[in-house]
């Protein structure tokens, strides 16, 4: 099933910050810390794409074990492995990460998308970067993605990426239109529902229109070309819509023709997990057609960041992440692969009370506090009457005292099991009170792809 939601926008009155900075909260907190874990860097292989989905996903099945766990919207973290007689211990989910780099037919970078696959390799994330978003880039400082593909290629943006998101890339694909024709292939015609006319500039200046508006069949041939397709006065967000709706279609053809789950492999050993281990021995990354087939094969939701628009009119569009969104975010999507540069304590946040807003807040303030968020997810249970607050005896009840003196309330306890890569678990009950969504916050333009309509 494929489902297309929307990043929720982050609290008005949230003040952007650095990757890995803290803020007067955090200065206040001052509480024992962990020491900073060392980013993992691990063989990037191109794996050449199949052309056939079933296929794919059986071979990669036949060799990878399966996750004892549901969902990333579940708050369950992980299997349990042996603790040798003492509490329980839990790992992180694996989620890797793929990197999709959309070269354009000159050349230049059109589109950077990251895919996620659940746990239990059925569903997940495909989220949208504009290639105007800027990041810290070897050798150039801030910069935008697409200039960190320019100076770098595929190595120089997957470097980007990961100090943008402060995840572990596990693997990375130029999408040219050789790719894509190759990826679609197999699924194609499938129809598309664009909610606007795709249009070009034609040799002579006058803008044509290359696929009307409404629903259209889109053979593969077709697909690089509708992708990178651009009016003159429209901006890189404006296209990342069509992009959402394309992926939509995609994935929707791709569970009709049977798609099948593709287990993911156990990435690290007990005592070597949470975001920044090594993996258990070499893996071969899955053919991109069987990454394919697992995210149609379950829920899957299509994404957009949150930016702000930091240039208009210009002829290289610039734009300023949202932070505290973006940790959120990949938190959220890919807790297996985060792999953060700051060193505060590590935390897991349950939502228990359904309110998104509720989830926001508290991760705005412990990000803002110097925490550092490494998975966080909705409750399948009922919200308990008061926060808990549950640390891991490893580290001592600082790290919950700390957490409660940012959020303002909280019962503190050791927990009853441990995870592995997270130092204090919260789970929201019904006395937190998010702040008042008064304001309007920064002014710019509009993140138009995240205002999509339910495909």
């Amino acid at each position: 099933m494929v489902e297309s939601v929307h990043a929720p926008p982050p609290a008005p009155s949230s003040p952007p910050v650095g990757a890995g900075s803290t803020g007067p909260e955090g200065a206040a907190v001052g509480g024992r810390r962990r020491r900073t874990r060392t980013r993992r860097h691990t063989r990037r292989g191109q794996t050449a794409v199949v052309a056939v989905l079933a296929v794919a996903a059986a071979v990669v099945a036949a060799g990878l074990g399966v996750w004892g766990f549901d969902t990333i919207a579940d708050s369950r973290v992980g299997r349990e492995v042996a603790a040798g007689g003492g509490r329980p211990v839990a790992v992180l989910p694996s989620t890797p990460v793929a990197l999709l780099a959309q070269a354009g037919s000159s050349g230049g970078l059109v589109a950077v998308t990251l895919l996620a696959l659940a746990p239990s390799g059925a569903g997940g994330f495909v989220i949208l970067v504009p290639p105007g978003t800027l990041a810290e880039v070897p050798g150039l400082g801030q910069a935008t993605l697409a200039q960190a593909w320019g100076t770098g290629g595929a190595t120089g943006l997957t470097a980007a990426v990961e100090a943008l998101f402060q995840v572990h890339v596990e693997r990375s694909e130029v999408m040219d239109e050789r790719r894509w024709r190759e990826l679609t292939e197999p699924l194609a015609p499938f129809d598309v529902d664009f909610g606007a006319p795709v249009r070009v500039p034609g040799p002579d200046g006058q803008v044509t229109t290359l696929v009307p508006a409404g629903g259209a069949p889109v053979q593969a041939d077709d697909v690089a070309r509708i992708l990178e397709a651009r009016a003159p006065s429209e901006s890189e967000l404006a296209r990342l819509v069509r992009h959402e709706e394309l992926w939509r279609a995609l994935l929707a053809q791709a569970a009709a023709a049977g798609a099948e789950p593709l287990p993911v492999a156990t990435t690290a050993p007990p005592g070597r997990v949470g975001g920044g281990a090594e993996p258990a021995g070499e893996v071969e990354p899955p053919p991109l057609a069987a990454v394919l087939g697992g995210l149609a094969a379950g829920q899957v939701q299509v994404r957009t960041i949150e930016t702000t628009r930091q240039t208009v009119g210009a002829a290289a569009e610039t734009y300023e992440a949202d932070v505290d969104a973006l940790r959120l975010l990949a938190a959220q999507a890919m807790p297996g692969a985060v792999s953060p540069s700051g060193d505060g304590w590590r935390v897991r946040l349950v939502n228990s009370t359904g309110d998104v807003g509720a989830l926001q807040d508290a991760a705005r303030r412990l990000l803002h506090a110097g925490f550092v968020l490494v998975i966080a997810s909705d409750s399948l249970d009922g919200a308990p009457e008061r926060t808990q607050v549950r640390f891991d005896e490893r580290q001592g009840r600082q790290a919950g005292d700390d957490l409660v003196s940012v959020l303002g309330r909280g019962e503190v306890d050791v927990a009853d099991e441990r995870i592995e890569g997270v130092d204090v678990t919260v789970i929201l009950g019904r006395d937190y009170q998010p702040a008042s969504d008064a304001g309007t916050g920064e002014t710019g333009e509009s993140n138009e792809a995240n205002e999509e309509a339910s495909g």
